[in-house]
């Protein structure tokens, strides 16, 4: 985004966020000259970006815990370790190799483990 564009446009790509916490992603699918809408027409964001990258949803509840930004880097490497994490929570250790849990140690736990 350029230090010019301060609008939402067709293929930007918002991120809601709660307590640090990416909830979704919902790019604009068409603008008009007042808002962005995105999924269907079910999410309209004002067009406006904040300085600050946020982006404000059209009737939203001043009590909301839902922050809304345009995505920047920061944002995308957050969604990865997010999704990292929560794919490592469903790891089944039991059908991992003694190699495999070895190499995991190693790396989670940089001290050997007494076994």
């Amino acid at each position: 985004m350029e230090a010019k564009e301060n609008k939402l446009k067709v293929g930007d790509r918002i991120y809601t966020k709660s307590y640090h916490s990416i909830q979704g992603v919902n790019t604009v699918e068409r603008v008009t000259a007042t808002q962005a809408i995105c999924n269907g027409g079910n999410i309209k964001f004002y067009i406006y970006i904040l300085q600050h990258g946020g982006i404000r949803l059209v009737g939203r509840d001043k009590w909301s815990t839902y922050s809304y930004y345009l995505e920047t880097e920061e944002l995308k490497q957050q969604l990865w370790r997010q999704k990292a994490i929560n794919k490592c929570k469903t790891i089944d250790f039991a059908k991992l190799t003694d190699e495999q849990l070895k190499q995991i140690l190693e790396i989670a736990n940089p001290c050997p483990p007494t076994l």
